[in-house]
């Protein structure tokens, strides 16, 4: 199994939320190379999971993101990686008056770089950073309230964090002949009092079927915060995620065809297990269609 072979199992994954350079996989494409990767994401909100844990009554509340995510090799073991949410819609509803309101956002897009420190036969390790730029306001748009009966007020809708966040880790991969298996962690440091994180992930997958058009992988990301940075920047309370002290504990299982000689369509089932605080629960669905180049 060959780098290129690799890559088009492990890089181009759904995310399950914003994306960090452990989630791309460690491989790195040849100068004048790359891939693209476009797809629509799809909450199906069922309740809120607050910092004290439990979960609140919250129905009717979706959102939908269509994301773009590249990568090209610039040079000898060196690639640049860009990603970005396009649109964000978020679909909140008032259960005092029954109606439902929409609110669209662009994306925070992350710029990033990534350098194979070790590449030896099949096995790779490789180095990355990024910068996410706020480019979605940080001002609450919406007032949210519990849907369970008492219609009392949960927190208010953020549709983007509005920080800068700064991100570096270490990722490493091997391949078998049919199959993958890779990792990493990140640090992610968030600005103006907002709390870090760390993600990590570890991920499997391979090909089959006749001419090993079809592959399928699984994935667990780990997204825990620290830190008391909460006097300048107080801890947000609102479902989608996008404020301050977020953290979860997720899955994603994927599959994946390929059509043409460097066209792949796919999709995946995302959730959270433990850990999940200050967002909203519910299966996440993911499609898309990708390139490599």
């Amino acid at each position: 199994m060959n780098l290129r072979t690799m890559l088009r199992a492990s890089a181009l994954t759904g995310l399950l939320a914003t994306a960090t350079p452990a989630s791309a996989g460690p491989w790195v494409p040849e100068a004048g190379h790359g891939y693209a990767k476009l797809n629509l994401r799809y909450l199906f909100g069922y309740g809120y999971h607050p910092q004290g844990g439990g979960t609140e009554n919250l129905r009717r509340y979706h959102e939908a993101f269509v994301s773009g995510y590249g990568e090209v090799g610039l040079g000898h073991r060196l690639a640049l990686t860009l990603h970005t949410d396009l649109v964000r819609t978020f679909t909140l509803g008032d259960p005092r008056t029954g109606e439902r309101e929409a609110f669209v956002a662009p994306g925070d897009p992350a710029l990033g770089m990534r350098v194979a420190l070790r590449r030896r036969q099949r096995f790779v390790v490789s180095a990355e950073g990024s910068v996410r730029a706020p480019l979605a306001t940080d001002r609450e748009v919406a007032t949210v309230y519990e849907t369970g009966g008492g219609e009392s007020e949960i927190g208010r809708l953020r549709v983007g964090p509005g920080v800068f966040d700064l991100s570096a880790g270490l990722s490493a991969g091997y391949g078998f002949d049919r199959a993958y298996l890779a990792g990493g962690v990140a640090y992610v440091g968030r600005l103006e009092g907002y709390r870090d994180a760390l993600h990590a992930t570890l991920e499997a997958g391979g090909r089959f079927g006749r001419g090993r058009k079809w592959s399928a992988r699984g994935r667990v990301t780990v997204h825990p915060t620290f830190g008391r940075r909460t006097g300048a920047a107080p801890l947000s309370v609102t479902p989608s995620g996008q404020g301050n002290g977020t953290r979860y504990a997720g899955f994603a299982f994927e599959c994946e065809r390929r059509v043409g000689e460097h066209v792949m369509i796919g999709g995946s089932l995302q959730g959270g297990f433990g850990l999940v605080r200050q967002q909203a629960g519910g299966p996440v669905l993911d499609a898309y269609v990708a390139t490599s180049f």
